[in-house]
């Protein structure tokens, strides 16, 4: 039995749709008119039913879907798609009915979806309700297993016989300090919630489950812009051979990846280094530029009276002139940020200071 939606016929003109390819089109009309769709805009699919029923590759479709959940239009998590502002277009403040059925919809969801549309701007509908009538506890705790030097790794992670010092380096802690902005993220925030957030800033959706892994790690290797989080994505889509569904996969398992664990310490190493580097050449460029503001500034204060005989200085374009009464030169002096007047210079005298200043003061011979 068909089911009538409400689309505005908007539709077509919008921007983003626009910019879309004509397959990423036909998908996204597909997510909003198939029959599984629902008051609330949020319905389990599988991608191999979209795929069959819209003719379009798998590859294709988990790329358009990657394309639609960076962009906030459409989310794909364990086989659910949440539209954000489907509620928002469905005039559901003029029938109580409807409004009821999206909450029953909405709190009839596996947890893991609802924690997911919890989270601000995923879902725009009022959910107040799903976290006060929520039986599951949002944030758990699991316990670590500890390495005799305090570094927290997951348990079978590493095999037995192998010789890796996460901590080798005693200045890692200070790195890690370094890249992170505290004022956004600690270690003491770092949960459950926290990580499936920093997972869907990189273009991955984890269960509860999946994110609760990760807290196996050590907690410092989740603050700051270069976490393990940033680490794990650039290595993975390194792949450019795999899909982003293959890429999520093994997304939700790098937590326990004995490489990864290898090499997060040395590469964060690296992105201080170039964090470091990077903050030099902008104090650098940051400093210059207020000296050419502070040069601009005071060669607008060109003299009008010479210091030699106190006629009146017309005669000044860019950072020299001369007087025109008596000949001395006006040149505004950069290292003082001042106007200075001296005596005209033969050719030849001129010629030896400009050496003179070259050997830094020394013998012009």
């Amino acid at each position: 039995m068909s089911t009538q939606r409400y689309i505005s016929s908007s539709f077509w003109s919008d921007d983003w749709v626009d910019s879309l390819s004509i397959k990423e089109k036909l998908l996204y009309m597909y997510l909003l008119t198939n029959e599984h769709t629902n008051i609330a805009g949020v319905y389990k699919i599988t991608v191999k039913r979209i795929k069959d029923d819209t003719g379009i590759t798998r590859a294709e479709v988990e790329s358009a879907l990657a394309k639609f959940s960076k962009n906030k239009k459409a989310f794909y998590i364990n086989e659910y798609i949440i539209i954000p502002k489907w509620p928002k277009h469905q005039k559901l403040g003029e029938r109580g009915t409807l409004r009821l059925g999206v909450n029953t919809i909405l709190k009839n969801l596996p947890q893991n979806i609802k924690d997911f549309i919890m989270q601000p701007g995923n879902y725009e509908y009022d959910i107040s309700f799903l976290s006060v009538n929520s039986d599951t506890p949002y944030i758990p705790h699991i316990e670590k297993e500890q390495k005799p030097d305090g570094v927290s790794i997951p348990p079978n992670a590493l095999s037995d016989d192998s010789d890796v010092d996460l901590d080798s380096d005693s200045d890692l802690d200070s790195d890690v300090d370094l890249l992170v902005d505290a004022g956004k993220t600690s270690t003491t925030t770092i949960n459950t919630k926290r990580i499936k957030e920093m997972a869907k800033l990189h273009g991955f959706f984890i269960s509860t489950k999946q994110a609760n892994n990760f807290l196996k790690l050590e907690p410092s290797w989740f603050v700051g812009d270069y976490n393990f989080i940033a680490f794990a994505t650039s290595k993975i889509c390194e792949d450019t051979t795999k899909t982003h569904g293959d890429h999520e996969r093994i997304f939700s398992k790098s937590w326990s990846y004995e490489n990864f664990i290898q090499e997060y310490p040395e590469w964060i190493k690296n992105k201080k280094a170039e964090f470091h580097n990077q903050e030099n050449k902008r104090r650098k460029e940051k400093k210059e530029q207020e000296r050419l503001k502070e040069i601009e500034k005071a060669m607008n204060y060109r003299p009008v009276i010479c210091s030699h005989c106190g006629a009146t200085v017309n005669d000044i374009n860019g950072g020299q002139g001369k007087c025109e009464s008596c000949g001395w030169h006006c040149i505004f002096n950069e290292k003082y940020m001042a106007w200075e007047f001296s005596e005209p210079k033969s050719l030849s005298e001129e010629y030896k200071r400009q050496i003179k200043d070259k050997n830094g003061g020394g013998n012009e011979n």
